[in-house]
């Protein structure tokens, strides 16, 4: 049986999707019970049997939310739960971050496979910005996040400025996914590609754009580089410091960044206190 809208992401498993005749049957009860029509996408993932274990697994510390938890009100990590109902306003709560600092959920707005959106440290109330651009790309990137291990190995580098046109041509190579806006207006860009990942911050009053490259092995790493400098993106390069934030040795990053200095593929190499002061406002 193949699937319509999560073939892929059961690809990427290399597993068999089996459909659950008592998780439809819990659709259609929530269906009921909440008077909401269940987009085809999300009904589909939903009724397969092993949905949620993907999820768990795949997601490591985050929370999913099942089906019988989509009325649930969002709930802020000091404890302070909203006064409203999301399912109310069209949202159906899927995700949240271990605690609750961010949300992600489906905006029922009439498609069959809906986008997501996330919320990112509300105050007040919920301030959703688009996250995925379909439920279907929601899942798929979890998972494919969770079989690529695109976060690895990570090199940290910046560049002057970034311009629409560069962002356009970025995206001839890796996938652009929607930009996230975090609070103090600080934006984040984010590319996808086989077994890489970029993410590039703009902070409001910066005046140094700041890159994230990341893969799941040095040969990656390089090629990813590599491609990123061929495109005309002149990185200045962070220095890996010696050891990880738990006192491990880091030499995976110190190789890659040496091959990508002995390529000529380097702007230059900056310390952390030289970059904070090259790009303050």
């Amino acid at each position: 049986m193949d699937l319509k809208y999560h073939q892929n992401t059961f690809n990427l498993l290399s597993l068999k999707p089996i459909v659950s005749e008592e998780l439809l049957k819990l659709l259609n009860d929530v269906e009921h019970q909440y008077s909401i029509s269940i987009p085809p996408s999300i009904k589909e993932w939903y009724s397969m049997k092993e949905a949620m274990n993907i999820l768990k697994t795949s997601i490591w510390f985050d929370v999913p939310h099942p089906p019988q938890e989509w009325h649930n009100e969002g709930q802020f990590w000091w404890g302070n739960k909203l006064s409203h109902d999301l399912l109310s306003e069209g949202f159906l709560l899927v995700l949240s971050e271990n605690q609750g600092v961010c949300h992600w959920a489906v905006k029922l707005d009439g498609s069959d496979d809906p986008p997501v959106f996330i919320e990112i440290d509300s105050v007040d109330k919920f301030v959703w910005q688009l996250y995925s651009n379909s439920f279907s790309e929601f899942i798929y990137d979890i998972v494919w996040k969770f079989v690529k291990k695109p976060d690895q190995i990570k090199l940290i580098a910046y560049t002057p400025t970034l311009t629409q046109v560069d962002l356009s041509t970025l995206n001839q190579y890796v996938k652009k996914r929607p930009t996230l806006i975090y609070p103090r207006n600080e934006k984040l860009y984010r590319f996808l590609g086989d077994a890489q990942s970029v993410e590039i911050r703009e902070k409001q009053r910066a005046i140094c754009m700041r890159w994230c490259l990341s893969a799941q092995s040095p040969s990656s790493l390089f090629s990813l580089s590599s491609k990123i400098w061929d495109m005309g993106y002149q990185l200045n390069y962070l220095l890996v410091p010696e050891h990880d934030f738990l006192g491990n040795k880091k030499t995976t990053e110190k190789e890659v960044l040496a091959q990508i200095k002995l390529a000529g593929k380097l702007a230059k190499e900056v310390s952390w206190d030289d970059y904070q002061q090259q790009c303050k406002s």
